[in-house]
């Protein structure tokens, strides 16, 4: 029922941003892979952050595959500010594998920027900021720290 909810403008943005990504189903194997043209699409993709119905899972697929995947220290560089994006709108499922890739691969200057966040900032993104910081101790800490958060979301 979403979609017949949504104006025919929101429809339409909708179909028109499938259309510019219709091809990302693809580039995610490719990425398995390190293909480096498939590797830049799906970071212009999760730098992009297109929001359409199913995009979220496809967030989540390429968070799971770059983790795997050879990247540069540039591309990593924009992974980095796809990251810090998520602060700024509301935690969906890809946020948790976001952290994990984080965990794993972020250079000092992305957690000094976390921190920054987390010391300064308003309300709910100083929220994020302090959830995805957990992951600076790695993904165990982070994990625990997930846990926590959705225990008392939902108590």
């Amino acid at each position: 029922m979403e979609w017949l909810d949504k104006s025919p403008f929101e429809r339409d943005r909708d179909r028109a941003t499938w259309q510019r990504w219709s091809d990302i189903e693809a580039v995610a194997q490719k990425v398995r892979q390190s293909h480096p043209d498939a590797v830049k699409r799906a970071i212009d993709y999760l730098v992009e952050d297109p929001r359409y119905h199913g995009s979220g899972y496809t967030k989540e697929l390429l968070w799971r595959r770059l983790a795997a995947a050879d990247v540069s220290q540039k591309e990593r560089h924009r992974l980095e500010g796809a990251a810090i994006g998520y602060l700024h709108r509301r935690i969906n499922r890809e946020f948790w594998v976001m952290a994990r890739y984080m965990a794993q691969l972020a250079s000092r200057a992305f957690w000094d920027a976390i921190r920054d966040y987390v010391e300064s900032g308003e309300g709910i993104i100083r929220r994020r900021a302090t959830l995805l910081n957990a992951y600076e101790g790695g993904v165990s800490a982070g994990e625990k720290v997930k846990r926590q958060f959705r225990y008392r979301r939902t108590s």
